[in-house]
């Protein structure tokens, strides 16, 4: 019976966690086609999905990361919880970083290849988005480790706020600045609900985030910068066929400085990852 009552909190607590999850993601859709209309709820809807492509890989790593951080927190393996935090957090920011920045430079050229020029209205709201999303993908992470050492409650008080926040922040900012102010609302929210996550499972786990390659992976994203202006400035080509040549080119050159200045340590990930499926 006391199993069965514990499990049934659990369950609670998870699907009422859903359902604010859920709430958050079309609250600002919802607002925005109450106050401004489907017109602006269309120009929303071209950015909100491209600025979703930061998280392509958060899904699996979630995954992965609840029940390897349960198994190490039950088995008081802390060490571990920390290398495994660190290689994380500092691979995930070399990761997000770059994506957010095109997004942010390049909006209305990725608005055009992916939805025609008709839409390029949403290039604001998908600069402002990108940004977001960051803090969205950190989140996610924060969240799959809260669930690992199992703290549920913790997760759905954060993401509670941030549901709340989000209905009032959208409530002041849409009917002035329309789709804008949906994507700085919800842009804000995630950001706080990133700090919250971060700070709560620093004070439990104290892994203590990498900050130092943070700072080398940002000076490494100005340079990336540098690298796609310069070749933009060269090239005049088809904008399908300059895109990529820039981004496959100016990427590939922020990956082996990443090497280089040792922001990714190739040994230390593969380490990592062999300890933790269990293979070392």
């Amino acid at each position: 019976r006391e199993i069965f009552s514990t499990l049934m909190k659990y369950g609670v607590f998870v699907m009422l966690t859903a359902a604010a999850g859920m709430f958050l993601g079309r609250i600002d859709v919802l607002m925005l086609a109450y106050f401004k209309g489907m017109s602006d709820v269309a120009f929303y809807e071209v950015a909100l999905p491209i600025a979703t492509i930061i998280l392509i890989a958060i899904t699996p790593l979630t995954a992965f990361l609840f029940p390897t951080i349960s198994h190490y927190y039950h088995n008081r393996q802390f060490k571990m919880i920390r290398s495994i935090l660190q290689a994380i957090y500092n691979t995930g920011f070399f990761l997000f970083l770059p994506l957010g920045i095109i997004f942010f430079l390049f909006p209305q050229e990725i608005i055009i290849v992916l939805f025609g020029p008709k839409y390029v209205s949403a290039r604001i709201a998908l600069q402002i988005l990108s940004i977001g999303f960051i803090f969205k993908g950190f989140s996610l992470l924060n969240f799959a480790v809260a669930l690992g050492i199992g703290k549920v409650k913790t997760k759905s008080l954060i993401i509670f706020i941030g549901a709340i926040l989000n209905v009032i922040l959208n409530f002041v900012l849409i009917p002035p600045f329309g789709i804008t102010g949906a994507a700085i609302a919800t842009s804000l929210s995630f950001l706080v609900m990133f700090i919250a996550s971060l700070s709560y499972i620093e004070s439990k786990i104290r892994f203590g985030p990498p900050y130092k390659n943070w700072v080398k992976t940002i000076l490494n994203s100005i340079l990336f910068v540098f690298i796609i202006y310069s070749l933009k400035t060269l090239l005049e080509l088809n904008i399908y066929l300059e895109t990529a040549i820039v981004i496959g080119i100016s990427g590939l050159i922020y990956l082996l400085i990443g090497f280089k200045w040792n922001i990714l340590d190739y040994r230390n990930l593969k380490n990592t990852f062999f300890k933790t499926v269990g293979l070392e």
